[in-house]
């Protein structure tokens, strides 16, 4: 678990996809697409609620997860630019923020809580 790692006062960050997009959820949870998307065996998919569950099961605490990025794996060159100016405006919309393609992910560590290394 991460959390062993962590200091009292450290911090991590991380990005993970998100389950309520709708090629997430196609490639992680069919396995004929999970098999086409060429994803390791151990590559999961989250929710919001599900993530947030998760790190407080693991003492993390002042976490933080939010929608963003709405470019795809594969997105033609030409389409970069406009999908990232596009998306940014998406991220600011309710609901719509829901359907981005990763959760960006915070949380602090609290030495407290920590199990003692092996």
């Amino acid at each position: 678990s991460a959390r062993l790692y962590l200091c009292k006062k450290s911090r991590m960050f991380f990005w993970e996809p998100n389950l309520l997009n709708p090629y997430c959820l196609v490639i992680f949870k069919l396995p004929f697409f999970r098999k086409l998307a060429a994803l390791e065996p151990g590559e999961m998919a989250f929710s919001r609620a599900g993530i947030i569950k998760k790190m407080k099961n693991c003492h993390f605490q002042a976490i933080e997860v939010e929608y963003c990025d709405f470019l795809l794996p594969n997105t033609p060159i030409f389409l970069v630019g406009f999908l990232i100016w596009w998306g940014n405006i998406l991220e600011r919309m309710p609901w719509v923020n829901l359907l981005s393609q990763s959760l960006f992910i915070k949380g602090a560590g609290n030495n407290e809580s920590r199990k003692s290394k092996p």
